[in-house]
């Protein structure tokens, strides 16, 4: 199988994904999704041992095709085992016909059969009008080569999409639609990964004052945590509260074996969050889970994510990103353009029929209340991109699936009037039957039940803590 996932560069600045418009033809993102792929892939890293339907595909109007791809495979340009005859074939070829930059060369890989004439060069980059090319040149008195040439986002599509029209029946246009919405979630979700990645930096390191005896004692130690750590320092000169803390231990404990764990256990800090503008947060890279000590409701929303990336058998994919995902992410994106459109519509009308009725000049209370609410979701409908992030979609389903199945009351879930009320939620209105039967799959019934987390309690003394300027401005209490 062609994975266009893996094999990606390592670049301070990701390209930006191509944009289409309604002028684009499935011709013209291809060559869109070309130039993008020739920019993100690594030569040197991808898996190049699945071209072959591709080649074929790109040659088969040649009269000097190969009739068998069958025994082709690839090597760097630059090995020894090439023949000084096939080298030069290439290497001319390239130059003069292909216009390979220098740079190019040493990266090239090349794909040889015993007993073929015809040789396939798959360089970096290279012109859209070029690709393809076949070209022949003779090597001594009587022999010829044949040297075709295609540059590595090219045959990677190509590849990709032969195999789409093999497994699935999709036509050229099918496939480029279908391999530009799996990319696009792919680079929403690797967004995901570097900003919260960053944002949690300044809370990945342990703060120079703790509570050790609790963040030694919490039973979250117990309960699939490696790590845990408890900001417990006054906080605009309110103490923290132990007893709420416990309330949260307890809420988890409930429901801790009936919950998925993964492997590899994260590490759990409650802090501050305020400056991040979120209640909660999970790094991939790191697999650190942290929650807002003042506001734990997120709890379970960044435990979703971390299940997403890290319950999986495959390390470096994630639940979101699977192929049995897509039509969710798929119903749930319609239905966030669909929800929030009646939404506009509707505040619209009600505002423009409370300023008919309200005293000329005078903006009345109720025209307030809608505008306010009206520039809300206007803020919502700008954050599209966000919501509709495949491992975003996962952890508010994963939210409602807890809430739904497991259990409805617990201070580290939302309430009932925001999942029933608020677009991010009921996007998954008409879904929520196969989201919920997603989840029954890779989190099976019996598995669950093989959980066995127990935890011991250690009496937690009330600790003194000098005053310490606040270090933001929570909106919701928990533990203070």
């Amino acid at each position: 199988m062609v994975n266009l996932l893996k094999g990606r560069k390592n670049l301070e600045k990701v390209p930006a994904f191509p944009k289409f418009t309604t002028q684009d033809n499935a011709l013209s993102k291809f060559k869109k999704l070309v130039r993008y792929y020739n920019k993100v892939m690594d030569i040197s890293a991808v898996d190049l041992s699945n071209i072959l339907e591709g080649l074929e595909v790109c040659y088969q109007w040649y009269r000097h095709r190969p009739e068998d791809y069958s025994g082709y495979k690839c090597y760097d340009f630059k090995d020894s085992d090439i023949s000084e005859k096939v080298h030069y074939s290439v290497l001319s070829i390239l130059i003069h016909r292909a216009k390979t930059k220098s740079d190019d060369l040493k990266d090239t890989k090349v794909f040889i059969a015993e007993g073929q004439k015809q040789v396939f060069a798959i360089v970096p980059q290279l012109a859209f009008s070029k690709e393809s090319g076949f070209y022949s040149i003779k090597s001594g008195i009587d022999e010829r080569y044949y040297v075709g040439f295609n540059s590595l986002g090219y045959i990677l599509l190509k590849s990709k999409i032969t195999e789409l029209k093999r497994e699935k029946g999709y036509d050229f246009e099918d496939a480029v639609n279908h391999i530009a919405f799996v990319e696009h979630n792919f680079v929403l979700n690797q967004k995901y990964s570097r900003q919260s990645s960053a944002t949690i930096a300044t809370v990945q390191s342990d703060k120079k004052y703790q509570d050790s005896e609790l963040n030694k004692s919490t039973i979250f130690n117990q309960l699939g945590f490696r790590k845990v750590e408890v900001d417990t320092q006054k906080y605009e000169g309110k103490e923290f509260d132990y007893s709420l803390f416990k309330k949260v231990e307890e809420d988890f404990e409930a429901i801790c074996n009936k919950l998925p764990h993964a492997s590899a256990q994260p590490e759990l800090k409650f802090r501050k969050l305020g400056k991040h503008k979120a209640t909660g947060l999970y790094a991939p890279f790191l697999n650190i889970l942290a929650v807002d000590v003042r506001n734990t409701e997120s709890f379970i929303h960044e435990y979703g994510h971390y299940l997403d990336y890290k319950h999986g058998d495959k390390a470096s994919e994630s639940y979101s990103l699977e192929d049995n995902f897509e039509h969710i992410i798929t119903a749930y994106s319609n239905n966030f353009k669909i929800i929030s459109k009646k939404l506009e519509d509707d505040l619209l009308t009600r505002l423009m029929k409370a300023s008919k009725e309200s005293i000329p000049s005078v903006v009345s209370l109720e025209e307030k209340r809608l505008s306010s609410e009206l520039e809300l979701l206007k803020q919502t409908v700008k954050m599209y991109d966000y919501f509709t992030t495949p491992t975003e979609i996962f952890a508010r389903g994963f939210e409602l699936w807890v809430y739904e199945t497991i259990t409805s009351n617990s201070s580290l879930l939302k309430n009932k009037e925001d999942y029933s009320n608020r677009i991010e939620y009921t996007s998954f209105n008409g879904i929520k039957e196969s989201l919920f039967a997603f989840f029954a799959t890779i989190f099976p019934e019996e598995t669950i039940k093989e959980n066995n987390f127990a935890a011991s309690r250690t009496f937690t003394p009330k600790r003194e803590w000098s005053v310490i300027d606040p270090t933001n401005v929570g909106q919701q209490m928990s533990l203070f």
